[in-house]
């Protein structure tokens, strides 16, 4: 009777650890994650860029900026050979997201476009417009620099 309950308590432990091991795994990829793309040890330096790092910029592109507005995540991402691209992403995840092809950029200004529909980042706002009806336009509360490639 005691070996068997030492066996059953044996395969619980494991159980219970084998649990612990694939909840913790995601939390050190992330911080893996932070310190070859970002350089950085602490993750909430950049909270939102680890929950997007995947999908913010297209394959073989890396971050040229990376801006956050109340209800969006922008990143202008780059090519090595100068193609620059809109991606942005809604805070609420019904609002999806988007990536473009830049089509002309000025200084920090950066322009795409979706047929009628233009997207527009600075370093203060955020603007869509279709047509001439501007439809949001949201100040920029976070702006900075990007840095690494995204394989």
């Amino acid at each position: 009777m005691f070996a068997n309950f030492n066996v059953k308590q044996a395969l619980k432990m494991a159980l219970v650890s084998a649990g612990t091991l694939l909840c913790l795994t995601p939390a050190a990829q992330a911080g893996e994650l932070m310190r070859s793309i970002y350089g950085v040890d602490n993750p909430y330096q950049y909270p939102n860029l680890v929950a997007y790092s995947y999908d913010a910029c297209p394959r073989n592109t890396y971050m040229l900026r990376y801006a956050e507005t109340r209800n969006y995540y922008v990143w202008i991402c780059a090519t090595e050979g100068g193609t620059l691209y809109y991606s942005a992403q809604g805070k609420n995840p019904n609002r999806g997201g988007i990536t473009l092809r830049i089509r002309n950029y000025s200084g920090e200004r950066y322009v795409a476009a979706n047929g009628n529909t233009r997207y527009v980042v600075t370093p203060s706002r955020l603007v869509v417009t279709q047509g001439s009806r501007t439809i949001l336009s949201e100040r920029i509360l976070q702006w900075e620099e990007g840095t690494g490639l995204q394989g």
